[in-house]
């Protein structure tokens, strides 16, 4: 029977942090989640009562552990702490499930584990703000886009893959940053097969709610800004649904009802950042016209199925609610954070040029010294006559 361990690092998912950990441990045995105080809602508060309950959570979270590296450490400590032979990275928004609602753990158990498995989005649809009524946050998305938006060979971030300790150890593999596939050295590039599930996909639930929006995008997007990956690269960075968000909230101070429909159909269909070589950007227009192609066909109707599950999932901690209190402190949070680091490269530039221009001042001295010495007087005349006694040159 194989160990499989879930990995996530979190960030103010409060409103999906316990169904997301309620049910993807029905299937893996234990889950290992970075939070390190990132949050300003309840997120961590809500996990550490779920470990108190007793479900097999824990946190890992070393001082020398970053957001941005931390999902190649939790797969490393995942196999060489917890004995794990599959690793699956997922998002807090990302419910692993098997298309005939059995328990997936069937199908991860019969893997290969030569293979490099991947599962497909699903990815559900935002009609109304989520009722605590429904408990269980999937119960509240009824339809999702069809699968072709969700194509492998066109969108290389519309997808999870699963990690076995064989891939990991044996060919060297590890997560590029969202955990949508594995790269390897260059002498195990080509010598592993990789595998699209047909039967096991990624209910996916990005937008949840207006506020969930807003609380997300507002510092996500400061903090992405300030980081080396978008420096000189604005235009990259608002091709992402993360930045058409943004640019929306800036220009009105709002995201109009009406439009967080279209932006949970479209989430992630502007930019692929995990192809080679440059960025996959999608135009407005391009997206457009295949929204157009689609028309009523982009949607399909299927709630996540949890028959196998149901009355495992009742949710004890967790309250659908608008806090604006909770959205200013990340957000000043952010922003505090970022004008610090600005502050500081600022600093460091300064410094830099002040030490460039004292050394250019210092070769200053050095080359008049030279100019004004004795020696070069003597050789400056000798010049002189040699160009007397030879002509032209």
């Amino acid at each position: 029977m194989k160990k499989i361990v879930v990995i996530a690092c979190v960030k103010n998912e409060s409103d999906i942090i316990e169904s997301f950990c309620r049910y993807n441990l029905l299937f893996s045995d234990l889950m290992l989640i970075y939070e390190k105080n990132k949050s300003s809602d309840n997120t961590r508060e809500i996990i550490q009562k779920l470990i108190e309950e007793g479900l097999p959570v824990f946190f890992e979270e070393d001082e020398d552990l970053y957001y941005e590296t931390a999902k190649n450490v939790l797969l490393k400590r995942a196999i060489d702490k917890y004995g794990a032979d599959l690793v699956i990275p997922l998002d807090a928004d990302e419910f692993l499930c098997h298309t005939d609602g059995i328990n997936p753990r069937s199908v991860l158990e019969s893997l290969s584990e030569t293979i490099e498995y991947q599962a497909i989005w699903r990815t559900y649809i935002y009609e109304k703000d989520p009722d605590i009524k429904s408990g269980f946050m999937p119960n509240n998305f009824k339809c999702y886009r069809i699968p072709e938006m969700e194509n492998p060979d066109m969108y290389g971030r519309h997808k999870k893959v699963f990690a076995s300790r064989f891939l990991i150890e044996n060919k060297i593999a590890a997560l590029v940053y969202g955990a949508h596939f594995l790269v390897y050295p260059d002498d195990h590039k080509d010598s592993t097969a990789i595998e699209i599930m047909d039967n096991l996909v990624i209910a996916h639930f990005p937008i949840r709610s207006k506020y969930q929006v807003m609380s997300k995008v507002i510092p996500n997007w400061i903090n992405k800004w300030n980081t080396t990956n978008y420096y000189g690269k604005r235009h990259v960075l608002d091709a992402f649904q993360l930045g058409v968000l943004f640019n929306k909230i800036k220009d009105t101070g709002d995201i109009p009802d009406e439009m967080i429909e279209q932006y949970s159909i479209e989430y992630a269909m502007m930019l692929d950042a995990n192809t080679d070589g440059d960025p996959l950007i999608t135009s407005r227009e391009e997206l457009d016209e295949v929204k157009h192609k689609l028309g009523d066909k982009i949607k399909v109707n299927g709630q996540m199925n949890i028959l196998f599950c149901e009355e495992k999932l009742n949710l004890q901690y967790t309250e659908y609610k608008t806090d604006t209190k909770q959205l200013w402190q990340a957000t000043l949070r952010q922003i505090n954070e970022t004008v610090t680091l600005f502050v500081a490269k600022v600093i460091e530039r300064n410094e830099k040029i002040h030490e460039m221009q004292s050394h250019i001042d210092h070769l200053s001295e050095q080359i008049n010294s030279i100019y004004n010495s004795r020696s070069w007087k003597i050789g400056n005349r000798f010049i002189k006559i040699l160009k007397f006694f030879i002509p032209g040159r």
